[in-house]
């Protein structure tokens, strides 16, 4: 428990940088408001509980070493960067598109969706592990706060 100690300031500058990353929310907190307002609290805790899944998920492939990989294969992240930048165009055309189009909504209160919670759960899933802000928050900062040499009780508090 006393390495614990020795590492504990970045522990805490790890979690101020990720406390400020949930204060501007993402694709995945605005999907579960969207759910949870739109479909009813049963699916919306489900698509909580997926992205919760996707953020255990990111952790677990940092401390593993994926930023490692990255780095020593610094190509990858280049092509990851490309990837992530066409993936947001696009996402950006699909928003202007909707925004130019017009939309007849219809009046009824019912909203008619027929996902299980299951599938709300691995939509919540899929969100988080393609948003790059999840990916990029957990390579950047991860490595400035906290040794690669650190004991495991530390990566425990860490995910």
């Amino acid at each position: 428990m006393n390495q614990l100690y020795d590492y504990f300031p970045g522990l805490l500058l790890l979690y101020a940088a990720f406390g400020v990353g949930l204060l501007t929310p993402g694709p995945n907190i605005l999907a579960v408001i969207a759910t949870s307002m739109s479909v009813n609290r049963k699916s919306g805790l489900a698509m909580a509980s997926g992205v919760a899944c996707g953020t255990f998920a990111w952790s677990v492939l940092t401390i593993l070493g994926l930023a490692a990989l990255l780095m020593e294969f610094s190509f990858l992240l280049f092509y990851l960067k490309i990837v992530g930048g066409i993936y947001l165009l696009w996402l950006a055309y699909k928003i202007f598109r909707s925004a130019a189009s017009v939309h007849n909504l219809p009046l009824s209160s019912e909203p008619k969706h027929s996902k299980t919670p299951t599938g709300y759960l691995v939509r919540g899933l899929l969100i988080q592990m393609s948003n790059p802000k999840a990916a990029l928050a957990w390579f950047a900062i991860l490595p400035l706060c906290i040794d690669a040499d650190a004991p495991p009780i530390v990566w425990f508090f860490v995910v």
